[in-house]
């Protein structure tokens, strides 16, 4: 039988252990895990339980759905979840540890302040003894001098813009920079020799798993402990070769009991337990009042939000169903032609992105019908919205001129937003993307130049935004126009560039796309063997991920179906 408790005990001797903590840490304290919270909101919100069921098991980024929905209600009083102050024996022993001398580095991506509350429960000030970090645009390694530091990745409800501008952060994939950077400062620092995970689940994938993925080798070793109950058996694996732990130099994860855990700790440490803390907290009554306040008398529409969320997680076929199920609450109030462009928006979407039944012709109705509705009740934002959709349509049906003309207006219009509000990763996102699209259009056009110029001033952008994801479709898209000028070389360089990238931000079908295209144009341009290599190195990830199982023969040369040689 294993002793995790002497295995903790052994980690925590020297006070050269780093401590990352994730949600479920809180659990006991009342704060509800992510699957808990969003199953209650969707429930809450109009979803049927089956559809929450496979939406959760898909992975889509909590920070992602908490971003959709931020876009359409005001999500401030709705963190109100994240405020209960009632830290647990977790957040005890944690203080413990620190008052102790036994821990000097706490890494969490809770929103809660229940380690903070435990810290000052033992009698510990903020500033003076500990010092809590949770905007890191200007982190640095003197950060790290402080007695005990606390590294808030994804914010704190102590300071509300924090989490907010890291959920936006996070769901437009420009949070792994920002990440890599806090994670090689922590992991550089010679004093600490490893890092316990507690109660947290590596599902963040878009910015701490792509981050620890990305980051220099290092001689630490990681440990994870996943959270069991007391009558599964505890166990213990190797996971050093497996993602996302690659870079560690031993990697152990462990099944085990925390609350078991942490008694025995108490026990082997000699500390007094604290007063059992409260037992019933309302967090779903907050759920309940938010809702009732966003949705009451107006366009706010639940159903909406659920169809949107479901087509931007990829289900696309429920989030139809959503939406046109909602059309029997439309009239001809102003609410009511908002809720029915709305409506017609999420359609748009739903047959533009549909990859098993993408219909140009029925995206372009929709499209239409909503852009006129936007354009009667003079709303800017939806007007621009669905006229870079439009040109989406326009594109795909080889209307050139009609979406290079979308593009252009709506890049103009983002420009002067952005002008106004330089820090709005929104706007960054929608200018970035859209060049993206109108340097494509030119290249379909056959002005390759232009696109070029395009792309190389695109792809500057997304470096100085920090936007990894619209820079694996600047770098794909600037590969096609150098095989459209015939610059066969260039291109392949792009698609090398931007395979990694899409590995990062984790799209299957980007990652098995960008593994082709390499193939392919490697083949071309340096011939069989070269291509053989590539190949053979990374065929067993992209089976792994993709399902993708054909040999490097069955691969098309020249895969490019449009490409003019």
């Amino acid at each position: 039988m294993i002793d995790l408790t002497k295995l903790h005990l052994e980690l925590f001797a020297k006070g050269r252990t780093i401590l990352f903590c994730g949600a479920g840490i809180s659990a006991n304290s009342g704060i509800p895990n992510v699957a808990t919270f969003l199953t209650y909101l969707l429930r809450q919100m109009g979803a049927k339980t089956k559809d929450i069921s496979q939406f959760l098991n898909s992975g889509y980024p909590f920070e992602a759905t908490m971003d959709n929905l931020s876009e359409r209600f005001d999500i401030k009083a709705l963190l109100n979840v994240f405020k209960v102050k009632n830290p647990n024996l977790n957040h005890d022993f944690i203080a413990k540890l620190a008052v102790n001398g036994l821990l000097e580095i706490i890494i969490t991506t809770n929103f809660d302040t229940n380690i903070e509350i435990a810290l000052k429960n033992n009698g510990l000030k903020q500033n003076q003894d500990f010092k809590v970090f949770s905007d890191f645009n200007d982190f640095k390694e003197s950060d790290l001098k402080h007695n005990l530091v606390i590294l808030k990745l994804h914010g704190t409800i102590e300071n509300l813009p924090t989490i907010l501008t890291n959920l936006k952060r996070i769901s437009k994939r420009q949070n792994v920079l920002l990440m890599e950077n806090v994670l090689r400062i922590v992991l550089a620092n010679k004093k600490n020799q490893d890092i316990l995970f507690w109660g947290y689940s590596f599902s963040d994938h878009y910015d701490i798993r792509p981050a620890l993925l990305n980051m220099p080798r290092t001689t630490k070793q990681l440990f994870n402990l996943k959270y069991i109950s007391k009558n599964i058996p505890v166990a213990i694996q190797d996971v050093s070769k497996l993602d996302p732990f690659k870079k560690f130099s031993r990697a152990t994860k462990m099944n085990g009991n925390l609350d078991k855990i942490i008694g025995d700790l108490y026990k082997a440490k000699g500390y007094n337990r604290p007063p059992k803390g409260k037992s019933n907290p309302i967090w779903k009554t907050y759920i309940k009042s938010w809702i009732t306040k966003e949705t009451g008398p107006g366009f706010k529409d639940k159903k909406n939000f659920i169809g949107t969320l479901f087509v931007a997680a990829g289900f696309i076929e429920l989030g139809r169903a959503y939406a046109k199920g909602n059309k029997r609450n439309t009239n001809n109030s102003k609410n009511g032609r908002i809720l029915r462009m709305e409506i017609a928006g999420i359609l748009g979407k739903s047959y533009l992105k549909d990859p098993n039944n993408r219909n140009v012709g029925l995206a372009t109705k929709h499209f239409d019908d909503a852009y006129s509705i936007a354009k009667e009740l003079k709303l800017d934002s939806y007007i621009n919205l669905y006229s870079g959709n439009l040109g989406s349509c326009y594109l795909m049906a080889d209307e050139f001129d009609k979406a290079e003309q979308l593009y252009k207006d709506v890049i103009k219009f983002y420009e002067k937003k952005l002008k106004k509000d330089p820090d709005s990763s929104e706007f960054q996102d929608r200018i970035t993307g859209y060049s993206i699209m109108l340097a494509h259009t030119l290249t379909k056009k056959g002005d390759c130049k232009s696109s070029i110029d395009i792309y190389k001033k695109t792809l500057i952008l997304c470096d100085d935004f920090g936007l990894p994801s619209n820079k694996e479709l600047c770098l794909a898209g600037y590969g096609i126009a150098h095989l459209y000028n015939k610059n066969y070389v260039a291109g392949l360089k792009c698609f090398t560039q931007a395979y990694p990238l899409a590995i990062q931000n984790g799209s299957i079908d980007r990652i098995k796309s960008m593994f082709l295209m390499v193939c392919s144009w490697t083949r071309e341009v340096h011939g069989k063997a070269r291509a053989a290599k590539f190949y053979k190195s990374e065929i067993k990830y992209i089976k792994g991920k993709t399902a993708f199982n054909k040999p490097l023969s069955n691969i098309p040369t020249k895969l490019l179906g449009s490409y003019k040689g």
